[in-house]
């Protein structure tokens, strides 16, 4: 006998027996594996099931409750009623969370309908008065600016979108005569 199994005698060991050896690590049997890829095939239909109606869900939500004001009932209502958190409310509503903390001045007033940003109408005459402008000034983007403040009232995204437009259409002389005068350097 060597060293290591004559301590071993010794050790305070329990006995061992066959009990023990039952974990073989041999493969399993073929009816398990099939009722497994069973079950996990009707939970990935069960998930599937779950997907669509969530998403039909919020659509039917953004439907339904379509401004912003209706949505942060429905919000106080998940959180109250349901219990369910304010990051997970909004999740489910497709809600930024940043909306949800605003606070009207005045409560009892009806949100304004806002205007739309661009009419076409404005814009035609806009993009006439600033090819008028650019065939008249060589003096760079700063007098072209208060000419065309002169008429109209708009913001340099405003400038910047109708310019992109003029650039995106077959009109591009015009567009480039634009651009030219805009970024003139003195």
């Amino acid at each position: 006998m060597n060293q290591v199994t004559a301590f071993l005698q010794f050790a305070p060991l329990p006995e061992l027996t066959l009990e023990h050896a039952q974990n073989d690590f041999s493969a399993p049997r073929e009816n398990t594996v099939e009722l497994l890829k069973k079950e996990i095939e009707a939970l990935k239909r069960t998930a599937q099931n779950l997907v669509l109606e969530n998403n039909s869900l919020k659509q039917l939500i953004d439907s339904i409750y379509s401004s912003p004001t209706e949505k942060r009932k429905l919000l106080v209502v998940l959180e109250k009623k349901y219990k369910i958190s304010r990051r997970r409310a909004c999740r489910l509503l497709s809600f930024a969370r940043s909306t949800c903390w605003y606070r009207p001045s005045n409560p009892t007033a009806e949100p304004e309908v806002p205007q739309a940003a661009i009419t076409t109408l404005d814009t035609r005459q806009l993009v006439h008065r600033m090819a008028k402008l650019c065939r008249q000034s060589e003096n760079g983007f700063i007098p072209f600016d208060a000419q065309l403040q002169e008429q109209f009232e708009y913001g340099l995204k405003r400038l910047g979108l109708v310019h992109a437009a003029l650039l995106s259409r077959t009109n591009l002389k015009l567009a480039m005569d634009i651009f030219r005068v805009w970024h003139k350097r003195r």
